[in-house]
């Protein structure tokens, strides 16, 4: 089972992506962010199909600071249903050894 993660989750704008991710960093939650320049994402929702301009948050971490980097993007995020993605992340040793550095306990 891989221990380490990539948190992806989506933003209405390049100020709140920035916002969340300063703040889980600060709270050792994620080694690392990456807040990509806009992107347009066309989705259903409620009934009708949307289409949005937004910035998109990927976070490098440990999976099982998982429920903890939920909480803080749920405060941050002002979608009522925030995207929240796991993806499993394997790399170098050094790499994954630096992740680990950077995070709480």
């Amino acid at each position: 089972m891989t221990t380490h993660c990539i948190v992806i989750s989506t933003f209405p704008d390049r100020a709140t992506a920035l916002a969340a991710a300063r703040a889980l960093l600060e709270a050792r939650l994620a080694a690392c962010a990456q807040v990509s320049a806009p992107l347009t994402s066309i989705y259903p929702w409620q009934g009708t199909l949307q289409e949005d301009e937004e910035c998109e948050l990927r976070l490098k971490t440990r999976r099982a600071l998982g429920p903890r980097i939920e909480t803080l993007l749920r405060e941050w995020h002002p979608y009522e249903l925030p995207q929240i993605l796991y993806v499993p992340m394997e790399g170098s040793s050094d790499y994954i050894d630096w992740v680990d550095s950077c995070l709480v306990s």
